[in-house]
């Protein structure tokens, strides 16, 4: 999970938010407390009730449940369905469905199947859940009890005729699921256009086309509780995470400092040219943007001039400032000046090169320990330098 996070943080499109952060700390004892319990149900059980993310713990029970030995813990079906019955009763009776059919004997549990399909279907479609119970009567019940749901659920239809076998009541009961079908579909079809539930996953849903938006050409200056030129103060002298969340809260920060953040740069000849979120993906470096804007760099840069013609102290130009952590260069020739750029934020931890040169002041390449030096020299913590095919290579690295 540590390493899965520190990918995220390094290669994701956009900055690693306070929610997300608080998640991973917090979810990260769990999940040590996770491996411990092992294949003991008990301790896994206490685990997963300390869990908050719905979609997570369903998940994890459901993985759990596909386990041969846990698949017929009951204490685990219990508590799924128990979790279910407020957040999401349809999929409750559907687990109820299985547990019904996984576990013949306990009457007891499909005592209170009826009863939660009762409960439900004052407020949503249930009648296939009806038919589920019926079908269980008639297998592994009494014909007299299926007859006595039947007639329940058809109200007080007259299609229902005296029945006698097993065999003739599979019948009716046939009959009456093709005329539900028929009902069920059309209801469907209906309801689908109010985004109401049927029971069943509609097959397909109505999508609200957005609202169009416009946008005055008048400002409006905005007030702090703070002095102005405090906020320009704060604005202009902000890491790149900070200058984000500023350019996000008011458009007032981003008139001060119109400078866009850019999470992540990916330049390379086979990559198509898209914007993923605060991430930027091209195969051209020359980046040609309107008027005189540059961008901030704030994580990751990943440039292979591998067929592409650079001129990487014009590329360099397109930025206003570099706080990237991770850096990867390929295929590059650049001077000590244009490194100093990338790294004098003291932010690197991650720096990788192949087949680059780095040249200092008199043309002269730097020696791979130079570089690691140079790098270290503005307060980088570098815990990763990777190097192939350096142009330049000692052995004292």
């Amino acid at each position: 999970m540590e390493k899965f996070y520190e990918q995220y943080v390094l290669f994701g499109p956009k900055p690693v938010t306070f929610k997300i952060k608080k998640n991973f700390e917090k979810n990260l004892p769990l999940l040590k407390e996770f491996k411990d319990a092992g294949d003991d149900d008990k301790k896994w059980l206490k685990c997963i009730k300390k869990m908050d993310k719905k979609t997570f713990v369903i998940a994890n029970i459901e993985l759990r449940l596909e386990n041969t030995t846990s698949c017929t813990n009951k204490a685990i079906w219990k508590y799924y369905i128990e979790y279910l019955r407020d957040k999401n009763p349809i999929l409750m009776l559907e687990v109820y469905l299985l547990y019904c059919r996984f576990f013949i004997s306990d009457n007891e549990m499909v005592k209170k199947y009826r009863n939660e399909i009762e409960r439900i279907e004052k407020l949503q479609a249930v009648s296939i859940f009806w038919i589920d119970t019926i079908e269980w009567e008639l297998e592994f019940g009494d014909l007299k009890t299926a007859n006595i749901l039947l007639s329940k659920i058809t109200e007080n239809e007259s299609v229902i005729p005296k029945i006698t076998t097993k065999a003739y009541f599979a019948y009716v009961l046939n009959e009456y699921k093709r005329k539900e079908s028929i009902n069920r579909k059309r209801l469907c079809e209906e309801s689908s256009d109010n985004n109401e539930h049927c029971g069943i996953p509609l097959k397909r849903l109505r999508f609200e086309k957005p609202e169009p938006c416009y946008f005055k050409e008048s400002k409006f200056y905005q007030s702090f509780s703070i002095p102005t030129f405090m906020a320009k103060y704060i604005t202009n002298n902000a890491s790149s995470s900070l200058l984000l969340k500023l350019h996000q809260s008011s458009k007032y920060f981003f008139s001060t400092l119109p400078i866009p953040v850019c999470h992540r740069l990916f330049i390379h000849k086979s990559v198509k040219a898209r914007y993923i979120q605060q991430s930027v993906f091209t195969p051209d470096p020359k980046m040609n943007f309107s008027g005189d804007k540059k961008l901030c760099l704030s994580n990751s840069l990943l440039f292979c001039s591998h067929g592409i013609q650079t001129n990487f102290s014009k590329f360099l130009s397109k930025f206003s400032k570099c706080y990237a952590i991770h850096i990867s260069l390929c295929h590059l020739t650049i001077t000590e000046k244009e490194l100093e750029f990338l790294v004098k934020s003291g932010n690197v931890k991650y720096f990788e090169c192949r087949n680059l040169r780095v040249l200092d002041e008199n043309q002269v390449d730097l020696q791979v320990s130079e570089i690691r030096t140079f790098i270290e020299s503005f307060g980088n913590k570098l815990e990763n330098i990777s190097v192939h095919n350096y142009a330049s290579c000692d052995n004292s690295f």
